[in-house]
């Protein structure tokens, strides 16, 4: 099916595209309504604030597994102004993929007992500052703060992992970008390049890049003569991974900041969702608690492990499930498609 066969939902693009202040924008949730109700077994395209979408049904997914990832990327460079979020770095090569289903897969147990040890620092420091006489805290931010300490344990290792300075800005820069990004929606993509050095979000986030460079420059040149095996993290696998390009510095310090900041976002969305889908379901508190005692109780006076992990069989069920019946966003697996032209679908 060519591209002009494709039903659209919709109004279309103008000459230029589509803002912030589109019709999509203020209608979208009816229009992806409409189009669920129209086409759910079929395609059609739908024109968003930042790109021209073809939603396509479940049924057809099997047709996707099976390509590889070149031909099916990721579309957060063209969703997260890229070129000036530094969410780029992601097109320049498959590294952080590689890295991630490589060395981040295989070392999941040795990280889980450091990683749980970062969560029980945050959260009883957090107690301890509170203001709040009842202890109320902000889900989605605590999730966040909690995730931006497990992901810099397992990201920069003990050296960094508690350092204020990073962390506010691995967290700040995901803010940050998702600023840029919403900024730079309100204008039509031809004048991106011109409006986007006048952004007060844009001057923001390159301030993080000269924070992160600072912080991160020392460590890098001294993990240049180390390995992963006294290193577990991903600034060692990254340098230990990377060729050509993808070794400069700068260019690390950019991988490192997108890893963060996917690394955040997204896990600090399936937390609050299962914890809110945890809420509505109390029924299900007392069932997901007695595994829990259960398997501490089997581990007690050993570190967790992957095999701790692996035993919270319906914990990992709940999560998932909420997931994938309550996700945050309107429309998942977002991926752009470079398959060769006349490729079919059955």
């Amino acid at each position: 099916m060519q591209q002009g066969q494709i039903p659209r939902v919709g109004k279309k693009p103008g000459l230029l595209g589509n803002t912030s202040d589109s019709h999509f924008f203020k209608h979208s949730l009816e229009l992806i309504e409409e189009g669920y109700s129209k086409y759910k077994d079929f395609v059609h395209s739908l024109w968003t604030t930042d790109m021209d979408r073809v939603i396509v049904s479940r049924k057809f997914m099997k047709d996707f597994s099976v390509l590889p990832g070149k031909q099916v990327r990721l579309t957060a460079s063209v969703r997260h102004a890229g070129p000036y979020t530094g969410f780029d770095i992601a097109e320049e090569s498959d590294l952080q993929f590689l890295v991630c289903a490589g060395q981040l897969s295989q070392n999941l147990g040795r990280l889980a007992q450091p990683t749980y040890d970062e969560i029980s620092f945050r959260i009883n420091s957090k107690i301890e500052k509170t203001e709040s006489k009842d202890g109320d805290f902000l889900l989605f931010g605590l999730a966040i703060e909690l995730v931006s300490s497990v992901s810099a344990r397992a990201f920069v290792g003990p050296e960094l992992c508690r350092d204020p300075e990073w962390l506010a800005t691995a967290t700040g820069y995901t803010k940050d970008s998702e600023n840029v990004a919403t900024d730079l929606k309100k204008h039509y993509r031809f004048f991106h390049p011109i409006i986007a050095p006048f952004l007060k979000s844009y001057k923001q986030i390159r301030n993080r890049f000269s924070v992160a460079c600072k912080l991160l420059l020392p460590l890098i040149q001294e993990r240049r003569s180390t390995t992963s095996k006294e290193h577990p993290d991903m600034v060692q696998w990254l340098i230990d991974s990377a060729r050509g390009p993808d070794a400069e510095t700068d260019k690390l310090v950019t991988r490192m900041l997108f890893l963060n900041a996917a690394a955040i976002h997204t896990a600090a969305e399936v937390a609050t969702t299962a914890i809110l889908d945890l809420c509505a379901r109390p029924e299900d508190l007392e069932t997901l608690k007695g595994e829990l005692t259960m398997v501490t109780k089997e581990a007690e006076d050993t570190d967790i492990t992957i095999r701790t992990l692996s035993s919270l069989k319906k914990m990992d069920s709940f999560i998932k499930e909420s997931h994938r019946v309550n996700t945050l966003g309107l429309m998942t697996f977002n991926r752009q498609l470079t398959a060769p032209e006349h490729s079919q679908m059955e």
